[in-house]
């Protein structure tokens, strides 16, 4: 066992459990299974429904039945990306978990503790409480899935499960704050016809590869001023085809619509001919995307090697300008800025995937927003942008910001245990990354109930990357708060 020794161990046993369990986003019927499994084991009662959540429900304690009830509740999905060059497979291998100096790691995958450290934490609170038999007030267990792919299990809950005025969600990445407010979250999918011609004759093939970029969540990092691959490539593509006569045959990047894309790939094409001026302007081109990303890319590298190809069929001019023209000119990245220390995006946009197949190319865009006005300002430049050169855009869902509610009883009783365990007051942190808090404030609203909500967490670093580390001394602390809520939630009757 990798994570043998650590505390708490009864923690760290679900999640080092949680590892070995396929969970990407969309693909959640696995990790639904155990979990109604354990749920029989330990006899509590459990459900599921079409959308693949799982929720736990465990009856007040004797004497506490009107003490107001609470839904602890965290995502079952997980992004799963890995290192260039890997041929990890997600869907069947166990992810690869070791500790490195406090942290936990993964060997070049996604550790998956976004969230799996908050179905761990949850799941290791209800056994303690199973078996201790200490009192509680009653309690939710939620486990949404798709949260990863723009929150999609909790925009279809039923309402009816929000059947408590609290909610603990434990999706969080810091140890050292409370969350109380996140941005509201859109998907546009937008899609361009493809057109090809067959060319007759051999030409040269320049397969190119975009890679080393840092990534990262497009939330927490999109303020960076990190590259994203896909536009970095296009920006290639599109001064070797209009400057050096090269044709584009395909172009792609990106792993998952909540990370900036790390790398990006693309082929062209040219006359034999024309290869020797073609390969001088890549050389070129990798030396100025150097040049002018080294210091915040210090890993970029374009690579590209030289072929032959007989009878290509390469995109035709027009659909070569609406792809390049439409990828150059998004608007991605921070958009605006929240007036905070630290220093936050207000409103931001990421394209996260291009993908390409006979007839389609495909991109998703996600934009983020703590005030309305700006999230629809943005959607209508990148609608307006696909119209333009001939993309269709589809709003695939929306969901608004989390607001801050002041007046929380809940807040109160939770700033109150982080008091306890750290011995300080609790920050109160807003920020741009869009967790489900606000879309089960909406539903809770639509059957007339105020549903009181706050986030925690466990500190995790580089999260959506095969960097992402999980910091294991923050671990018992977050766990400790959790047993101190419930003692004082029991206390209210």
């Amino acid at each position: 066992m990798a994570l043998e020794g650590l505390e708490p161990a009864r923690v760290f046993h679900f999640f080092e459990a949680l590892t070995r369990i396929p969970r990407k986003s969309g693909c959640e019927e696995a990790i639904g299974t155990w979990l109604l499994d354990l749920a029989a084991q330990h006899g509590w009662q459990a459900e599921r429904d079409g959308a693949r959540n799982v929720r736990f429900l465990l009856p007040a304690s004797p004497g506490l039945e009107h003490a107001p009830g609470l839904i602890l509740q965290a995502h079952m999905d997980m992004v799963c990306a890995k290192a260039p060059g890997s041929s990890f497979d997600f869907s069947s291998q166990p992810i690869p978990v070791y500790q490195e100096n406090g942290f936990v790691r993964a060997w070049g995958t996604t550790l998956g503790a976004d969230d799996g450290i908050g179905v761990a934490l949850i799941l290791a609170l209800l056994e303690e409480l199973t078996e201790t038999s200490a009192p509680h007030p009653p309690l939710r267990a939620l486990f949404t899935a798709g949260e990863e792919t723009m929150l999609a299990g909790a925009q279809a809950l039923d309402p009816a499960w929000l059947d408590c005025g609290w909610l603990v969600g434990l999706d969080y990445s810091s140890n050292d704050a409370i969350l109380v407010s996140c941005a509201g979250i859109s998907l546009l999918r937008t899609s361009l016809p493809v057109r090809r011609t067959p060319l007759d004759g051999n030409y040269a093939l320049f397969p190119l590869s975009l890679t080393g970029l840092l990534g990262g969540h497009s939330a927490k990092a999109i303020h960076l001023g990190r590259g994203n691959a896909i536009r970095l490539l296009a920006e290639v593509c599109a001064v070797l085809t209009r400057t050096y006569g090269c044709s584009l045959m395909d172009l792609e990047g990106g792993t998952a619509l909540n990370a900036i894309p790390d790398a990006a790939w693309a082929r062209l094409i040219c006359p034999a001919a024309d290869a020797p001026r073609v390969q001088a302007a890549v050389e070129r081109a990798a030396a100025e995307l150097y040049d002018r990303w080294h210091e915040q890319e210090p890993g970029l590298r374009l690579d590209w090697t030289r072929s032959e190809l007989a009878s290509p069929a390469p995109l035709v001019k027009d659909t070569t300008s609406a792809l390049l023209n439409f990828v150059t000119r998004l608007t991605i990245g921070a958009y605006t800025m929240a007036d905070m220390e630290p220093p936050r995006a207000e409103s931001s946009a990421n394209l996260g995937t291009l993908r390409s197949d006979e007839n389609t190319f495909s991109a998703e865009i996600s934009t983020r927003s703590n005030a309305e006005a700006l999230h629809d300002t943005l959607l209508a430049l990148h609608r307006g942008l696909a119209a333009q050169w001939g993309w269709s855009a589809e709003l695939a869902s929306r969901s608004g910001a989390w607001e801050y509610q002041r007046d929380s009883q809940l807040l109160e009783l939770v700033s109150d245990a982080f008091f306890a365990v750290h011995g300080v007051q609790p920050p109160l942190e807003q920020i741009h990354a869009g967790v489900e808090g606000g879309i089960f404030q909406q539903k809770a609203a639509s059957r007339g109930c105020k549903l009181q909500v706050v986030n925690v967490g466990c500190t995790t670093l580089d999260v959506h990357t095969p960097r992402e580390r999980l910091k294991i001394d923050t671990v018992g602390k977050c766990f400790r708060l959790l047993q101190i809520l419930l003692q004082r939630a029991a206390q209210i009757n």
